[in-house]
């Protein structure tokens, strides 16, 4: 029996990294999970086997976070799922190193897009659902990088 037991997470960026060891972590824990991933579809996949491995449930879910129509299908994949989510993980990021005298715009762009706007998306995503239970965590996560 674990902390988390019966709780449902999303994880965003979950296919590699950090995302991957926190998803394992609320796994072993109790937790399913949605995993999130953008473009590691092989290691998503590998996590959601782990994670079914040491018996939670679990399934990945391709969403760009940048893109609120990507967003909203991922929380209503974990709604379909689940039927609720307790908490939500923003891990989703990427690191292109740029001094900002050298940075183009699109770089920039697309930094805020991901690490900011991605954020802001997934929050206002699974808010409703949080806040008529009156439940849920969001746990925010960004690096020096972002």
């Amino acid at each position: 029996m674990g902390k988390l037991d019966g709780q449902v997470a999303i994880v965003t960026g979950a296919s590699r990294s950090i995302g991957r060891e926190i998803a394992l972590a609320l796994a072993r824990e109790g937790a399913d999970l949605v995993c999130n991933y953008n473009k590691s579809k092989q290691h998503a996949r590998s996590l959601v086997d782990e994670i079914e491995g040491i018996g939670r449930s679990a399934i990945a879910v391709q969403a760009d976070v940048a893109h609120s129509d990507q967003v909203n299908a991922l929380i209503a994949a974990a709604m379909e799922r689940f039927g609720r989510v307790d908490t939500l993980v923003n891990n989703a990021g990427f690191e292109k190193l740029h001094k900002v005298v050298d940075m183009p715009i699109v770089a920039w762009d697309e930094l805020i897009a991901v690490h900011l706007r991605g954020t802001f998306l997934t929050c206002q995503a699974v808010l409703p659902q949080m806040l008529q239970r009156k439940d849920g965590r969001i746990i925010n996560i960004s690096s020096q990088l972002a």
